[in-house]
């Protein structure tokens, strides 16, 4: 795993002195947006661009690690949490298009 050293600048909790806060999340972000990417033109079809993108994500992944940026779990963890996301969102906008267009047919 990547070992990384609490920052200088981390603020220290006043009640929990072990617990640092810091602009710092579960998963990198750095992974998952270019994976959502790759993710939207996969279900559009674009064979070109999710190549692209799929292989951004996977140099990203390798430079945040490099650069001790995150956790290796939150890197790894980035696509997983990326994908259960994209297909929830996708699931609940397909039941809301078809209530709405329900309701069309219903005027």
């Amino acid at each position: 795993m990547t070992h990384m050293h609490i920052p200088q600048d981390a603020i220290q909790s006043t009640y929990f002195p072990n617990l640092f806060l810091e602009n710092d999340l579960f998963f990198s972000g750095h992974v998952a947006i270019p994976f959502l990417y790759f993710l939207i033109f996969k279900k559009l079809k674009q064979k070109y661009f999710s190549i692209i993108f799929l292989i951004i994500t996977v140099l990203m992944a390798i430079t945040v690690l490099l650069m001790k940026v995150h956790y290796t779990i939150d890197v790894m963890s980035a696509p997983f949490i990326t994908f259960g996301l994209f297909y929830i969102t996708d699931l609940f906008l397909k039941k809301i298009l078809k209530l709405n267009i329900k309701k069309e047919y219903e005027k």
